[in-house]
């Protein structure tokens, strides 16, 4: 009777530690697992176009021309360090004979990588409209962006940054020459603020 005795409650015991280290592991967090981490950023900088624009009125072309960019920039990214975003970009470009601006949205795939506590890599690539304006014409086309980064986070929720762009506007057949394409390349070096929620 007594090993009867000794058996159950020493089973019983057993089973109650058994559930209690299933309660204290289940509710145990991990360390690993993180929920997606939401970006907004500003930035703003410096780009050139760089493909070949021609200015009829001078019967000039003219490569390397220096504008302005303004970007702003939505991505969400998951644990792995894979995610999406929205990225829109304004630039702005001066010719002796006018004055070239450009529009460019689009959604983009993004890897986004810690490392350590304050420093962030990002980079991006993204297909999307473009839309050019000068004086004489504007037009719609295919746009498309690769990007790569690095931040500084001040704080959980707040960083600055840096970041190397390459943004392209393809419209269509070129009226001046049918073996070419109209569109332009631009690059852009650009910094800005970074908001993680």
């Amino acid at each position: 009777m007594k090993k009867l005795f000794l058996a159950l409650t020493l089973s019983l015991a057993m089973t109650s530690a058994g559930i209690k280290a299933e309660t204290i592991h289940l509710d145990r967090p991990t360390g690993h697992q993180r929920s997606a981490q939401h970006t907004i950023s500003f930035n703003y900088g410096l780009s050139s176009i760089i493909s070949k624009v021609y200015d009829y009125r001078a019967y000039k072309n003219y490569r390397w021309r220096a504008g302005q960019e303004l970007q702003t920039e939505y991505t969400c990214v998951f644990a792995q360090g894979l995610g999406f975003g929205l990225v829109g970009s304004f630039n702005w470009t001066d010719y002796p004979a006018a004055q070239i601006t450009q529009l460019h949205i689009a959604p983009e795939f993004v890897f986004a990588r810690d490392l350590g506590d304050h420093w962030r890599i990002k980079a991006s690539a993204g297909l999307g409209l473009a839309y050019y304006n000068d004086e004489t014409d504007s037009r719609y086309g295919l746009g498309s962006n690769l990007s790569g980064g690095i931040e500084y986070k001040i704080t959980r929720h707040f960083g600055i940054g840096a970041e190397l762009n390459a943004m392209s506007g393809n419209y269509g057949k070129s009226d001046y020459n049918d073996n070419e394409t109209d569109g332009f390349v631009r690059l852009c070096a650009l910094v800005g603020v970074r908001f993680h929620f």
